[in-house]
């Protein structure tokens, strides 16, 4: 049992490109490395051949996280819709458990609507006439549809993110490095205290460079997040409302690019830890569709103008197209929790991580249940872990006044609490409008809240070019069929899209730190 409670195999991110080196032996980047079970058996023991294997027995890899969210394994499928098409990440073992991945997807967005203007609604017979300077092309009617592609704004869909490595511990009894980050899923009121010495909140605050206290957390972050013009004080990052991805230097799977590099990289354009992402949407794998009906086969017959119904004529084009509804952003479902950095190198022989954080493991061996337990939305009674009692209370619901609920992040991702004050532009648009995690019972907001998935549709469009002009023209009882002229706007269906909204993810098992390690006399 490691005496700081981090079991081998747990995951955690990274604020900087690179590890300290007196670290390199201990805690590893996830890059998908190959590894030799004998040099590392309790790592092997913890994750085993869930990320892979080469046909060799003694080999096996780390996780791949470049580019890549976390979500939590959900074997029966009642969140994450499409646990059963997960597949390996070298095609090498089943889906459903830690280690798979999972393509990202789109689902129509709620109350969704399209209409477009001057779509016909029937025909007339055309009173033909013959060509001439006053003649105009006619459009032929159509009594069918027409599906358009809906064309989306980006190459990928994914929430609104910061770039941090990902790292793995892969030795028992190693110090945790300064600046690594942790979820908390506790109560505020219980939150660790910056000015304990160990923790700070990831929220964009500022410390003094010179306070002793905050010294060694300065001098590996240094101004990346940003310094003030004299010096005297830095920045921690700010993972509100964030969802946390890993930084992808060669995988191909960040596909959208434009980043925000954090305030003191200014100028440098490799893919860097601290940097930011904007939402993205892009089109779904079942494609979405807009069903035009009665668009005009084409103007194939000349006509004069008599006084009698209207028609459309063969010109005058246009794309005017109006959308509606769709959610403010685009996201996965996912569990509010909040995210802490280390303010120090943690010693070995101490317990310093807080009862009530959660570590991510992607293998299926569970960590020591004395201290940790899984992440399944499971009632246990408030004496049997009464120091997660202590530090959770009820804030992912309560089955009883003797019971509460563990947190569910089964299918789940996890996203910084955001704090901005009401009527202030946030992270999170719908942080005033999350859920409880459990059904009238936990947080309707913050830490333990949940949120179903979101799709925006900034950027939304279909290719049309449609004819706007309309011509007089008497009706007859037979001849070609002409479209009938409909001035007003028609609304139209939007069909396919996928199941739910998520981006590319990695399936862990999220576990809970339900007891402090005892220390040692």
């Amino acid at each position: 049992m490691d005496t700081n409670s981090l079991p081998v195999g747990t995951i955690l991110a990274y604020p900087l490109d690179t590890l300290p080196s007196d670290f390199s032996a201990s805690w590893m980047v996830c890059q998908g490395a190959e590894m030799n079970k004998m040099q590392y058996p309790e790592l092997f023991n913890a994750i085993g051949y869930c990320n892979g294997s080469s046909g060799d027995p003694s080999v096996f890899y780390l996780p791949n996280l470049q580019g890549c969210f976390l979500r939590g394994v959900d074997p029966a499928g009642k969140v994450d819709l499409e646990s059963n098409k997960r597949t390996g990440v070298r095609g090498d073992k089943a889906a459903q458990l830690p280690g798979s991945v999972q393509g990202f997807a789109t689902a129509s967005p709620s109350q969704l609507a399209l209409q477009v203007p001057n779509l016909p609604d029937g025909y007339h017979h055309l009173n033909q006439g013959d060509s001439g300077p006053l003649a105009y092309m006619m459009m032929e009617y159509n009594p069918g549809y027409v599906d358009y592609p809906v064309q989306l704004p980006s190459a990928e869909t994914a929430p609104v993110n910061t770039y941090m490595q990902y790292i793995i511990k892969v030795k028992p009894s190693v110090a945790l490095p300064t600046g690594a980050i942790i979820s908390y899923a506790g109560s505020p009121i219980q939150a660790p205290d910056p000015f304990d010495g160990n923790w700070a909140p990831c929220e964009g605050d500022a410390y003094r460079t010179t306070t002793r206290l905050f010294q060694e957390l300065y001098r590996t972050l240094g101004g990346r997040y940003g310094i003030s013009p004299d010096g005297s004080e830095f920045y921690v990052p700010n993972l509100q409302g964030m969802f946390i991805r890993g930084v992808d230097v060669n995988s191909g799977r960040d596909k959208n690019g434009n980043r925000h590099q954090p305030i003191g990289l200014s100028g440098v354009t490799a893919p860097a830890a601290g940097s930011t992402q904007a939402f993205g949407t892009a089109q779904a794998n079942s494609p979405l569709v807009a069903r035009l009906w009665h668009v005009g086969l084409g103007a194939t017959v000349e006509s004069f103008k008599i006084a009698g119904r209207t028609s459309v004529r063969g010109d005058d084009n246009t794309n005017a197209q109006y959308w509606s509804g769709g959610d403010q952003e685009t996201r996965p479902v996912n569990a509010n929790v909040m995210f802490f950095l280390a303010m120090r190198s943690q010693d070995p022989t101490a317990d310093m991580v807080p009862v009530g954080t959660i570590t991510a493991i992607a293998g299926e061996t569970a960590p020591s249940a004395d201290y940790w337990a899984l992440c399944d939305g499971s009632s246990v009674e408030n004496k049997k872990y009464p120091q997660l009692f202590t530090a959770c209370g009820t804030i992912w619901g309560a089955q009883d006044s003797d019971h509460f609920y563990l947190p569910d992040l089964r299918g789940r991702f996890l996203r910084g609490v955001d704090n901005t004050p009401p009527g202030s532009v946030g992270i999170d648009p719908d942080r005033n409008n999350r859920k409880a995690p459990q059904s009238g019972s936990g947080s309707t907001k913050g830490v333990g809240s949940v949120q179903d998935w979101g799709t925006s549709i900034n950027g939304w469009s279909i290719n049309i070019s449609l004819p706007t002009r309309n011509w007089q023209n008497a009706a007859t009882a037979v001849g070609d069929q002409a479209e009938n002229y409909h001035p007003d706007n028609t609304p139209c269906q939007i069909l396919g899209g996928d199941v739910e909204t998520r981006p590319i993810n990695i399936a862990v098992n999220f576990y809970i730190k339900v007891a402090a390690v005892a220390p040692a006399f």
